[in-house]
């Protein structure tokens, strides 16, 4: 981002983007592995890339996701994707004062948090890879 030029305000919106992306890795990814490093250690697959594209930084990443999370996950996206600044703004407010879902495994805002950092909508889509399991791309704009 220093070859770009960019400013603090893009660095930190990036990073916090980046940990967002990283944090839904680490939670919801289907591939997982579990081992003992001393200690019980549970792994997950998935991968973040940035670049810059059209004069503005994107962050995309992807990971395997149960096929049956895919209708929960695409309706969220759906919603985030159809409202503009004030609407993420207050569905934000709204969902800080609401219970985690079901299943979930943390305050259930990351998506939330990703759209409020973007300058556009955000991209996504799921490929098929068989019968359990679906690969997640999401791609976001800063």
């Amino acid at each position: 981002m220093a070859l770009e030029e960019a400013d603090g305000p893009t660095i930190r919106r990036v990073f916090s983007v980046f940990v967002e992306q990283m944090q839904n890795i680490i939670r919801y990814s289907a591939e997982k592995m579990s081992g003992s490093a001393g200690r019980a250690v549970e792994l997950s697959a998935g991968m973040v890339t940035i670049g810059v594209e059209d004069g503005k930084v994107f962050i995309v990443c992807g990971n395997t996701v149960r096929n049956g999370d895919v209708p929960r996950l695409k309706q969220r996206l759906d919603h985030l994707k159809s409202l503009d600044r004030d609407g993420i703004k207050n569905y934000y407010r709204e969902q800080l004062r609401e219970e985690p879902d079901d299943g979930s495994r943390g305050a259930t805002l990351g998506l939330i948090e990703i759209a409020r950092r973007a300058s556009d909508p955000i991209d996504y889509d799921f490929d098929a890879m068989d019968a359990d399991r679906s690969f997640f791309c999401l791609k976001v704009r800063v």
